[in-house]
């Protein structure tokens, strides 16, 4: 009993050693939770085919894991046939690759992980699958600081590599 309680205590610090520690001054953590951290309140425009809707969005960002990622939870309204979309992400950075990760629950069905990164002035995150009728999707989120206080943010979605669903709004502290 006392060997294999001392080998899986070795294996288990052998295998934590060889893990990089996130870290809040990694540059890429640290700019993903400046640039998403607060209280966002804005109108945004949804068009889906020939549909468009006008929507309203609160969304509240604060850093987690001693400040190496984010966690959000946003609230829109206005969605058709939904009513109110709610929708809970964490954020994070991988540190041995540098990708971003984005993982998204929502009550409208969503829950995957998107993966990007910064992108010259955006955060790019991208996820690619399958709806339950069986077309392939694929999803592009954009955010862009463009102020102290502001946030551009683009979701662009394609079917089949066409087009489907475009949300875009900017977003204030």
């Amino acid at each position: 009993m006392r060997m294999i309680s001392l080998v899986s205590t070795l294996f288990a610090l052998a295998t934590a050693a060889t893990l990089a520690p996130a870290r809040a001054d990694d540059a890429p953590a640290a700019r993903l939770v400046k640039t998403l951290t607060g209280t966002w309140k804005g109108p945004l425009h949804l068009t889906m085919g020939a549909d468009q809707a006008d929507l309203k969005a609160a969304i509240a960002c604060a850093p987690i894991a001693g400040k190496t990622g984010i966690a959000c939870q946003a609230s829109i309204t206005g969605v058709p046939g939904l009513g109110t979309m709610l929708e809970s992400d964490l954020f994070g950075v991988d540190p041995t690759t540098g990708a971003a990760h984005m993982y998204a629950v929502s009550n409208a069905g969503d829950v995957h992980d998107h993966v990007g990164g910064f992108e010259q002035d955006a955060l790019v995150m991208r996820w690619t699958g399958t709806s339950p009728d069986h077309h392939a999707l694929r999803e592009t989120l954009t955010f862009r600081s463009t102020g102290p206080r502001t946030l551009a943010f683009t979701q662009e979605v394609t079917s089949d590599g066409k087009p489907f669903v475009k949300l875009e709004g900017t977003l204030k502290k």
